[in-house]
This record gives C-alpha cells, sequence and structure tokens, in this order.
C-alpha cells in the first residue's frame, strides 16, 4: 500500500469514527445524550451538573456535524487528487487542509472536555481519570501513540 493509499484509509477511517461519536439518539452509540448519561451513572452526576454539563455536549456535537461534512470533503479531494497523479505540492495542501479539520475536532472535543471537567469534584475528576486510562482527550478514538484506543 502506497503512503498515500494509506494515509487516504486512515483518514477515511478515522472519519467515519468520528461521524460515530457524533449520531444522536442511536441505541448503544455515543452522542451527547449517550454520553451525559453514561457519565451520569458513572460519576454520579448531580441533577445540577447534568444540566451544566448538556449544553456543552450540545454544542460540541453541532460543531462536530458541521466539521465532519469538510472533513469529507477534504477527504474526497485528496483521494481524488492522488488518483489524478497530482503533484506532491498539491497533495501536501490537500492534506493540510485535511489535518486542519481534524485539529479543529481534537481541539472542541478537548475545549469540551476542559469546561466539562470544572464542573466535576476531585473525586469525579479522579475516576474519570482512571477510566480514561493514559491516553489524552484525543477525538475520534484516537490515542497520542495514532493507534485506536
Amino acid at each position: 500500500m502506497t503512503r498515500f493509499n494509506f494515509l487516504a484509509a486512515f483518514f477515511l477511517c478515522a472519519a467515519s469514527m468520528a461521524a460515530q461519536t457524533v449520531m444522536v439518539g442511536a441505541p448503544g452509540m455515543p452522542g451527547p445524550m449517550n454520553e451525559i448519561d453514561f457519565l451520569s451513572g458513572y460519576l454520579s452526576l448531580s441533577s445540577s451538573q447534568v444540566e451544566q454539563a448538556k449544553p456543552l455536549f450540545d454544542a460540541e456535537h453541532s460543531s462536530a456535524t458541521k466539521l465532519l461534512g469538510s472533513m469529507k470533503t477534504a477527504a474526497d479531494a485528496l483521494n481524488a487528487a492522488e488518483k489524478s497523479g497530482q503533484p506532491d505540492a498539491e497533495l501536501d495542501r490537500l492534506g493540510a487542509v485535511l489535518g486542519a479539520v481534524q485539529g479543529q475536532l481534537a481541539a472542541n472535543h478537548s475545549k469540551t472536555q476542559v469546561r466539562f471537567r470544572a464542573l466535576l469534584t476531585t473525586e469525579q475528576k479522579d475516576k474519570l481519570d482512571k477510566m480514561a486510562g493514559p491516553q489524552t482527550g484525543m477525538a475520534m478514538g484516537f490515542s497520542v501513540s495514532g493507534g485506536p484506543r
């Protein structure tokens, strides 16, 4: 597999996983309500904490939904450029566009996590940290090492 085929497959896989993280109402799938429900039970959130967290996760979902459209467009453009044999400079440019969108997704996720953590008690933060393990709050199911969680 060429480097570009690998990158295209990686980005499309990442986009697919990101799409799964923002689905609303799909049974068993993460989304703002399912995430809040899970965290509420796992961390024993108070009703006040749930009410404050809901708009945070709703805003992240809304932003991610918009960014996923941009991610698909960028991935499609990169794939088309590869198939048509575009020069390296164009592939670099299109890859950078795709990377910028992924960076926005990751930054938005991290901002939501910072705001959510501000609502938690010390004990709840400790429990959340144990659940997450050594990975940081990377979006789209990838750890700092780049491998799947």
